[in-house]
């Protein structure tokens, strides 16, 4: 029951050209903003408990700036996305690298990363230490595993059935040559 449960839900929907903080609110609750990004990405939203009622509004909130913005796919799950994402993904690179995740639509997709010296965003993951768990909900993605344009990029597609395992071993080489070139931020 929607009204009583005092059990965490997600919220997904897409998003594309989010240039400036957007509000998004539940039945007139304010409880998190679009991500800002131009990219077509799925978010995650964590709804708190007590939040949902038998009928529910949802509502997008536009900043004083303009911004022309686009939703679509909005769904419900009545879970947590760590009870959704079932899925593991063992990845492990012979060098600290950049992994993209997309959905079959192409849209970066949100994971639960687990491992050290890592950075995540929606969609995307900068490891390290070379290794990490990627947590996902049971279906169809693409990992692009890089390490900028000195490399080449690994694509890999993964149809992942509820709880999976997959070990993902992987070997990125040197493709362009830069001897006594130097890039710094």
């Amino acid at each position: 029951d929607v009204c009583s449960s005092d059990l965490e839900w997600t919220l997904f929907l897409r998003q594309f050209d989010v240039k400036v903080p957007w509000t998004v609110q539940l039945n007139g609750k304010t409880f998190t903003n679009l991500f800002l990004s131009e990219d077509d990405l799925v978010n995650a939203f964590a709804v708190p408990p007590g939040l949902l009622k038998e009928t529910n509004t949802l509502t997008i909130l536009p900043p004083k700036e303009r911004d022309d913005i686009r939703i679509e796919d909005i769904r419900l799950e009545p879970k947590s996305f760590k009870e959704l994402a079932t899925c593991i993904v063992d990845l492990k690179a012979n060098m600290p690298c950049r992994v993209t995740v997309v959905d079959n639509n192409g849209s970066l997709f949100p994971m639960r990363v687990e491992g050290d010296h890592i950075a995540v965003r929606p969609g995307v993951a900068y490891l390290g230490d070379s290794a990490a768990k990627f947590f996902l909900p049971p279906g169809d993605y693409t990992f692009f595993v890089g390490r900028g344009f000195e490399y080449g990029i690994n694509k890999l597609f993964l149809h992942l059935e509820p709880d999976a395992r997959e070990p993902l071993n992987l070997t990125l080489q040197r493709e362009v040559s830069t001897p006594g070139m130097v890039a710094c931020d």
